[in-house]
């Protein structure tokens, strides 16, 4: 019985000074506060996948933060109207603020257009694009709208537009060649495969930086005002099949955005 009593007593002991000994690192943590988290990171220049945390533009406009968790790619180059991120081979997740769309034409031959006040009438009222109903949206203290996006089922079978044939142009981004100035021919396809998979034309269309929507996908489009001055819109893709699965990977990205300066 005393062997058990004194062992009693030296556990007590022991968790006694364990405690007395915490307890100046528990005060210095109150006095402190809590531990700051890492600042927001830049994104790479070269693609690579990104480590969970939180990044910041550098040059997009307007600047603002987000965080990403397992399994996203920035997709280079970021500029100040558009910066892109993938997941896997097939999803995308854009921020866009394009000077330039696409006036649609029977032909498909290009026709370029300064970018309207109504952006939002403007998806409605294009002949080759359907939209479900406008609904309110708040992200980062911005409000605007959200609403889908898909390719009409009566597009003609021979139109034929900077995406090739069966997608429709959306827009070109200010600096529309800045892909093949600093990329060879190519160099997506190992990752994205052939021209124009995943929503991707404008990474390896001939033109440039495009913005197009492919017959088989579904697209979830949000529109911001007043970001600085600037109408943003944020929107992610994928094959309508998968859609459901990737939404709420993206739409956790869009709800941790933070916007500098607005």
């Amino acid at each position: 019985m005393k062997l058990v009593a004194d062992t009693v007593m030296l556990v007590i002991g022991l968790t006694l000074r364990v405690g007395l000994l915490t307890m100046p690192v528990l005060a210095l943590v109150a006095a402190c506060g809590e531990l700051e988290e890492p600042k927001p990171r830049p994104l790479p220049e070269a693609r690579q996948d990104l480590s969970p945390g939180t990044y910041r533009s550098e040059e997009f406009e307007p600047s603002f933060t987000f965080r990403v968790g397992e399994g996203w790619t920035n997709a280079p180059p970021e500029a100040s109207d558009h910066l892109t991120l993938t997941w896997g081979q097939m999803w995308v997740l854009r921020f866009l603020t394009p000077r330039e769309l696409y006036k649609p034409t029977k032909t498909g031959t290009p026709n370029l257009v300064e970018t309207p006040e109504d952006l939002v009438g403007w998806y409605q009222r294009h002949p080759y694009l359907r939209t479900d109903e406008p609904e309110p949206v708040t992200v980062g203290g911005l409000e605007g709208v959200r609403f889908d996006v898909i390719v009409a089922k009566d597009l003609p079978e021979d139109h034929y537009g900077m995406c090739g044939l069966g997608c429709v142009d959306i827009a070109r981004f200010e600096q529309f060649d800045i892909v093949h100035n600093r990329y060879p021919r190519g160099y997506w396809d190992d990752y994205y495969g052939a021209c124009g998979s995943a929503g991707t034309a404008w990474a390896c269309s001939s033109s440039g930086s495009l913005f197009s929507i492919r017959e088989e996908d579904k697209q979830r489009l949000i529109v911001l005002q007043n970001a600085k001055g600037e109408t943003v819109t944020m929107g992610f893709a994928s094959p309508s099949t998968a859609f459901e699965v990737f939404a709420p990977m993206a739409q956790k990205v869009i709800d941790s955005v933070e916007w500098k300066g607005t």
